[in-house]
């Protein structure tokens, strides 16, 4: 396991949504997914092929999801109970037909939830103390990281290896905002945030 710290002048950060099946992949008109309220952001991860699961929260601060066929939204449900999460979800698919949902509790623990293409398990917590909405990645088979900004600024992570939750692991720092994270498809999870002087700044697990 290794830590090292990368600086850069500019980050930013682009969300769309497209359908195409094309080689010359051209963007489709945007379309209603479904009449519910929803609040803040959501977040979109691949299930299998043709088929996309979306988590959010909606006014009630439930954890809501709505899948994605291939030709139809299938309309938001609150699918993992009625526990109240505090932050927008992060999603990530493990390339196995499994997509697991992580957010930040009424407690400030992490709490998430694993989609298997039909079912969610349980919004269950992981533990931790998170200051800011995780962000989630597979950066190993099976293996899921969930990492958040630290009450003291710094970044706390931990990764779900399908069955439990590791120890949270702490890197310190004065981080202001929270992570982005992802895997780079050789056994490490990048995650990027924003220091107090305002440099982009990362760290690999």
């Amino acid at each position: 396991m290794f830590y090292r710290t990368i600086c850069r002048l500019g980050m930013v950060a682009l969300c769309c949504f497209a359908m195409s099946r094309s080689a010359s992949a051209t963007w489709g008109g945007f379309v209603t997914m479904g009449t519910s309220a929803i609040i803040g952001d959501p977040s979109c991860a691949q299930v299998s092929s043709g088929k996309v699961v979306c988590g959010a929260r909606n006014l009630q601060h439930a954890f809501v999801s709505n899948v994605f066929s291939g030709t139809a939204w299938g309309g938001w449900k609150v699918t993992s109970g009625t526990s109240v999460i505090t932050s927008n979800p992060s999603c990530a698919g493990d390339g196995s037909g499994s997509v697991l949902c992580g957010a930040r509790s009424a407690t400030s623990t992490l709490v998430a939830t694993v989609f298997n293409g039909t079912t969610w398990t349980p919004l269950t917590s992981a533990g931790g103390a998170l200051y800011s909405e995780p962000s989630c990645t597979v950066f190993a088979a099976g293996k899921t990281l969930c990492a958040a900004r630290s009450a003291a600024g710094g970044l706390t992570s931990s990764f779900f290896n399908g069955t439990v939750w590791s120890a949270f692991k702490t890197v310190t720092g004065k981080t202001t905002k929270a992570p982005a994270c992802s895997g780079d498809s050789a056994g490490n999870a990048i995650c990027a945030t924003i220091e107090c002087n305002q440099r982009d700044s990362s760290c690999s697990l």
